[in-house]
């Protein structure tokens, strides 16, 4: 029965009882009386536990979401629940919420109810209410064009298939399951001492000669740092030796996620390193001054496109190695002048990744390389995956639903 229905019963009833004394009609007085203030109080209770309820919702579905690679979302919604709707608020005992995530994994919802017990109202026999939440929280991908440079040198023999398989946790939090994203590209530049460019040699205009279906080219003089094109500057001397560009072919920039798989299930270990030349070739994939010689006419995107970001990942086990002409204090600081001339003007997202190699001076160096200290990581062999995990979703934008 509804509450005002009841209590104007009541007072109806009171009123043609003529018999009995003062103190009675006070005493039955008294019952709406105190089911009016007790209504009051519980009813502003509710309001609080339901605003309370709902912020600890909302940052759990947002939690959750951002780890919606995850196969167990209610791990990590319950988690960040309980941090903000602690087990006895407001007389309440454990409250559990559910999660679930959609099966593209692009939105995260959940789900929670709450009995609270009633301060006043026990009068009419109501002892507790049940307040419930629902929130949504949706995994939006902005624009994107993302450049992989990989160490696939001899030192990571063993470990290629950590860094495939850490690559593909990446790839899955952009994806999902679909094999194309709007405005979503992604180049890999597999690299040792040198980038194999075999892929688009008629493109850059390299020379005829070729190793072993390898093409690279040796860094250009008064060039190695930039992204000048061919047309600036040519790329007329590919490595002779052929021995130091062992690497897969390069993948410029590419919307499809199975050619993206093919290129990083082909890489293999071997060689020496270079980390200043797969910057540049990195660095190359991405700048807009190279639009339209990598294949695609409209790629890549101008640094002001609305709505587009732009980064690159680089990731080394080691220190550079030159094999001769070159001095590894040169190749450094031609991989900082690389870094410094992609984040420029914010126009770039720079992510390094030491792995495995514990020497602070590769620290120092990936660190300066990176757009900050957070864009900096130091993965073992234990958690690569994670580390190119959390770059994932780092580079994807989380919003709640309305």
């Amino acid at each position: 029965m509804d509450i005002l229905v009841w209590l104007s019963q009541f007072a109806r009833s009171i009123g043609k009882n003529e018999r009995g004394s003062t103190v009675t009609l006070i005493a039955a007085a008294a019952v709406p009386l105190v089911a009016f203030v007790g209504l009051s109080v519980d009813t502003a209770r509710g309001y609080l536990l339901k605003q309370r309820i709902g912020f600890a919702l909302d940052g759990a579905v947002l939690a959750a979401a951002a780890t919606a690679n995850d196969s167990d979302v209610n791990t990590v919604g319950k988690k960040f629940f309980d941090a903000n709707f602690p087990s006895g608020f407001m007389g309440i005992g454990t409250v559990t919420p559910t999660f679930t995530l959609s099966t593209d994994k692009t939105t995260v919802t959940g789900d929670v109810t709450a009995d609270m017990p009633t301060a006043l109202v026990t009068v009419l026999g109501i002892d507790d209410v049940s307040i419930g939440a629902n929130a949504a929280a949706l995994r939006q991908t902005r624009g994107l064009e993302l450049v992989l440079a990989l160490d696939t040198t001899g030192s990571m023999g063993g470990y290629i298939d950590d860094l495939q398989d850490a690559s593909e946790e990446l790839l899955d939090v952009l994806y999902g399951p679909r094999e194309t994203v709007d405005n979503l590209w992604v180049s890999v530049v597999p690299f040792d001492r040198r980038v194999n460019i075999a892929r688009y040699r008629d493109l850059v205009s390299f020379p005829t000669q070729w190793w072993w279906n390898r093409i690279c080219a040796d860094p250009r003089a008064g060039h190695e740092t930039g992204d000048a094109t061919p047309a600036i500057a040519a790329f007329n001397n590919p490595n002779s030796a052929g021995s130091a560009c062992r690497a897969e072919k390069a993948l410029a920039l590419t919307a499809e996620r199975s050619t993206i798989d093919t290129t990083l299930g082909n890489m293999s270990a071997d060689g020496g390193t270079r980390v200043d030349i797969a910057a540049a070739w990195a660095f190359r994939m991405i700048s807009p001054d190279w639009k339209g010689l990598w294949g695609d006419p409209d790629l890549p995107k101008p640094y002001d496109e609305p709505l587009m970001d732009k980064a690159v990942i680089i990731m080394t086990d080691g220190k550079n190695e030159p094999a001769s002409g070159t001095s590894a204090a040169t190749a450094n600081a031609r991989l900082t002048e690389t870094c410094n001339k992609m984040k420029h003007n914010n126009q770039i997202t720079v992510y390094t990744i030491q792995f495995r190699d514990t020497s602070t001076a590769l620290r120092t160096l990936l660190e300066g390389c990176a757009t900050s200290l957070d864009h900096f990581y130091h993965a073992g062999t234990d958690n690569l995956d994670d580390v190119f995990t959390e770059i994932g979703n780092k580079l994807s934008n989380l919003r709640l639903l309305n």
